[in-house]
């Protein structure tokens, strides 16, 4: 013989209660379902804040000017002959 649901046996017990308590019992069930749908809600919330980062403003970056061949040359010479130059 099949085992019968927890879900079912709940509900034909609650079938036999007088209605008013029907009544008590369905609207504290609905009352703790908002509260946890709440809580998650809150929980995703948290998480959310925690891995998503504010995008910072596009700053135009400024290009750096390249060296000229005169300021190469001396670099390279500096390298060779050191700061006194000879």
């Amino acid at each position: 013989m099949q085992k019968r649901q927890p879900y079912y046996e709940y509900t034909r017990a609650l079938k036999k209660q007088p209605q008013a308590i029907q009544d008590m019992i369905n609207a504290g069930e609905k009352e703790a379902q908002a509260r946890a749908v709440k809580k998650k809600a809150a929980k995703i919330a948290a998480v959310k804040s925690m891995t998503t980062t504010k995008k910072k403003p596009m700053v135009p970056v400024k290009m750096k000017k390249k060296p000229t061949l005169f300021q190469k040359t001396r670099k390279r010479l500096r390298k060779v002959f050191g700061r006194k130059g000879y």
